[in-house]
């Protein structure tokens, strides 16, 4: 146990959040209090200390915290600018894409990501498609999410339910899913597609707004890309 709780907080601060390593450091202390670790009460008071500083407490972070306003959360926002950077300043196709698929999984925090090259040509549903051209390429995607995303011209999530085969046993499993149209001068242009199949309901309004915002980032570097392209 106590190697485990160790390996969680250096996870923590190796990704510099904050809370979660407060949260085990007192997790830390109240077993070892109980097994007779010689530091445990110092490692308790340094996180109580930490959690006190944050102003947050436990059953607002265990309950989602009604407001939305952890500090995972705002461990995401920080990295937002440098993020936002990365993307503006990719002057290619495939690299505002890299920087778009690396954006949204590290700041929605999603398992699996790609990007989707939408065409739009023919006005009749069955003639529009959509292909994969960074992230995951192999990942099974729902079309019409895509496209219901296209229409409304917003980020939205939603779980769904995946069925997986093998050779021995059918099983489903619930997806969390979050999608995002990028736009270019107003024509939809590519989709976010991200999923996280550990945790059912993983997205949701904030996970929105931090997609529409890489969206949006995306469609204003594509248009900077190609402009740069055309004057290269």
């Amino acid at each position: 146990a106590k190697r485990w709780i160790e390996q969680s907080r250096e996870s923590a601060q190796d990704q510099s959040a904050q809370y979660e390593f407060a949260s085990t450091g007192k997790a830390y202390g109240e077993l070892g209090s109980l097994l007779g670790w010689s530091d445990a009460e110092q490692q308790a008071r340094t996180a109580e200390t930490v959690l006190q500083k944050l102003c947050l407490h436990d059953h607002a972070v265990e309950s989602g915290a009604r407001d939305g306003s952890t500090l995972s959360l705002a461990d995401r926002f920080e990295n937002v600018l440098e993020t936002g950077r990365d993307i503006a300043s990719a002057l290619t196709e495939d690299g505002v894409y890299q920087e778009v698929q690396r954006a949204a999984l590290q700041l929605l925090r999603g398992e699996s990501c790609v990007i989707l090259r939408l065409n739009t040509e023919g006005e009749e549903a069955d003639k529009r498609s959509c292909v994969p051209v960074a992230g995951d390429l192999d990942m099974e995607i729902r079309s019409d999410t895509v496209w219901q995303a296209v229409e409304t011209g917003r980020a939205f999530s939603f779980t769904e339910q995946s069925t997986n085969e093998t050779s021995n046993e059918v099983f489903a499993k619930e997806l969390s899913v979050v999608c995002a149209p990028i736009f270019v001068r107003g024509v939809p242009n590519a989709c976010l597609y991200v999923t996280q199949g550990q945790v059912t309901s993983f997205f949701g309004d904030n996970e929105e707004r931090l997609a529409g915002f890489i969206a949006t980032l995306a469609g204003a570097a594509l248009e900077n890309a190609d402009g740069f392209q055309q004057l290269h």
